[in-house]
């Protein structure tokens, strides 16, 4: 059930696993709740306060990414270095597209807050691509 929800988990020794499920579950949450709080709650100046909390949050979230990259095999941690840089492009590229056509179509102001989530889905996407190939 956790590959369903946590792909990048699916090779990783079962140690690794757990350990990354019980740290960033709580994590993201966390993040989530952080950044996205301030903007449903009115909590005045806290919410400055709590959306900087949001960014430790994920600095640690990724930190724990990194742990279980480590502990991944040769060919593993290939694939998810594959994924990855085919998701940062695929973002990439976007976010100028998106950005292009803003000036071209004199668009309002663009915001770039849905860039890591957008990330993320790229990288899951790719991922499942990517282990498909070599499977």
């Amino acid at each position: 059930m956790l590959m369903i929800f946590m792909p990048e988990t699916a090779s990783a020794p079962a140690s690794a696993r757990k350990r990354y499920a019980v740290r960033t579950v709580p994590l993201m949450a966390g993040f989530i709740l952080l950044y996205a709080g301030p903007e449903v709650l009115d909590l005045g100046g806290l919410g400055q306060i709590a959306q900087m909390l949001s960014l430790v949050c994920l600095v640690f979230v990724i930190g724990e990414f990194i742990v279980l990259m480590r502990a991944l095999d040769e060919l593993q941690f290939k694939l998810q270095m594959i994924a990855l840089a085919a998701a940062g492009g695929f973002v990439t590229v976007g976010a100028t597209l998106w950005g292009m056509a803003a000036l071209v179509f004199e668009l309002r102001e663009i915001n770039s807050i849905f860039a890591l989530p957008v990330f993320g889905l790229a990288y899951y996407a790719c991922l499942f691509i990517v282990a498909r190939r070599f499977s």
